[in-house]
């Protein structure tokens, strides 16, 4: 039929959102870049295949990435901070 299936990408939304997180772009402002988006996405993939690779159940990948999300979320309010008290 040469056409996609309407539900191929669901529960993608979560790396989606990830991958715009890890490039950069910040919840508050919401600033960021393509190419930050981009290192983003590859980040993303990259950290997806390495625990494919080691054998890892796709709902501890799911934590792994929140984790990280997490973690850039995190790093991303202490530099805005410090930003505002400079």
């Amino acid at each position: 039929m040469n056409s996609g299936h309407p539900t191929g990408a669901i529960g993608m939304e979560f790396d989606a959102i990830a991958a715009v997180v890890l490039g950069g772009t910040s919840f508050e402002k919401g600033k960021g870049g393509l190419s930050g988006t981009v290192v983003g996405v590859i980040t993303i993939g990259v950290l997806r295949n390495m625990l494919n690779v080691l054998g890892i159940e796709s709902s501890m990948q799911v934590v792994s990435i929140g984790v990280l999300v997490i973690v850039v979320v995190l790093l991303d309010s202490i530099a805005q901070a410090r930003h505002a008290r400079a």
